[in-house]
């Protein structure tokens, strides 16, 4: 599987590689490799909004790719081009037949119409308790079990030590930030 999280200025954009297989007892085994797929435009004020956050030595050390603006283009590197992000999930899927493609539909168009072209299948993921409940107490089962395991990236452990579960009304859960 790969999850894909855009965003156009502030924020990380991620391709997440996830490998999953089955145990004797039925539940899943997880391994998810982030390793240079997450990115920041490097113009972005995310870096100086969050100076105690290394985002500069996590992308010298290969965990995070910021991206520069395009040739000709000065203000560019303000936002975030999906060339990137695009590139690596043809990459890394390339002479793969059965791979899922997970996206947030939000700013994603034109890299769905490109995934599917490439033959992947794509599955449009909405934010909210509807569509994230399940994953989510399946992610705390999986880490409560030890049954995931990443590259070791500090970006991911970055990420998922500021993510908030929120319960809804309805006892469902879903990440907050």
């Amino acid at each position: 599987f790969v999850g894909v999280d855009l965003a156009r200025t502030r924020d990380l954009t991620a391709a997440v590689f996830l490998f999953a297989r089955a145990r004797d007892d039925g539940k899943r085994e997880y391994r998810l490799i982030t390793r240079g797929t997450v990115y920041l435009p490097e113009q972005s004020d995310t870096i100086g909004r969050l100076p105690d956050v290394p985002f500069q030595r996590w992308a010298d050390d290969g965990w995070l790719t910021l991206v520069g603006p395009r040739a000709g283009n000065a203000r560019d590197g303000d936002s975030m081009s999906y060339a990137p992000v695009r590139e690596a999930i043809f990459s890394a899927c390339r002479g793969r037949s059965s791979v899922e493609v997970c996206i947030d539909e939000w700013s994603a168009a034109e890299l769905a119409v490109a995934i599917s072209n490439e033959g992947h299948t794509q599955v449009a993921i909405r934010q909210g308790a509807k569509t994230q409940s399940e994953p989510t107490r399946e992610l705390e089962a999986a880490i409560l079990d030890g049954r995931i395991e990443h590259d070791g990236s500090p970006v991911t452990e970055w990420c998922l030590s500021n993510t908030e579960a929120h319960l809804d009304r309805n006892g469902n859960v879903a990440p907050q930030r």
